[in-house]
């Protein structure tokens, strides 16, 4: 599997429990929030505007764009938008092993490990971002975060997530 095969296994609608530890305040919280992920083709306007912001001048062969949005805590009433976020996946070898997540404001990298586990490494400001993603099954897909200052553990957070599955009704 190379890294768009990963994303593209991620595609649907899933329903996510989070739990998150903030170490300097010694709190924990968890929510309940629904994501849906699509892979499609970049706009070419879209395309042009991250490549200049992020200094690009030559396009990669194989270019998606990943969307993810994130609906409302699933114990409020509605699924109201809470959060999208579109990058573009830039794979630095036909391999398609690593590359770069790149969005208006994000700047990331990303490494499929040999044992199935996609590694994102990013930063933000001055705040370092790292995520590993990886799938128990096809619709069990795990994630954890941590979120660092200055080599200083902030906030570390575990993701369990379960791919909503349409059921065809029963003659």
């Amino acid at each position: 599997m190379n890294a768009m095969e990963f994303w593209q296994q991620s595609e649907g609608e899933w329903f996510s429990h989070r739990t998150s530890h903030d170490i300097a305040q010694q709190q924990s919280d968890s929510e309940k929030a629904m994501l849906a992920v699509t892979l499609v083709e970049p706009n070419p306007v879209d395309l042009a505007t991250i490549y200049q912001t992020h200094g690009i001048s030559e396009q990669p062969a194989s270019v998606k764009e990943l969307n993810v949005a994130t609906y409302g805590d699933v114990r409020s009433q509605g699924d109201l938008p809470k959060g999208s976020l579109t990058l573009l996946i830039l794979p630095d070898t036909e391999a398609g092993l690593s590359g770069r997540l790149l969005g208006a404001d994000v700047s990331s990298t990303f490494t499929l490990g040999a044992d199935g586990v996609l590694e994102i490494i990013g930063d933000r400001g001055d705040l370092q971002v790292e995520e590993r993603i990886w799938f128990e099954s096809p619709n069990l897909r795990l994630r954890t975060s941590s979120v660092a200052k200055q080599g200083t553990l902030l906030v570390a957070s575990f993701f369990s997530e379960i791919r909503r599955v349409q059921t065809l009704p029963k003659s």
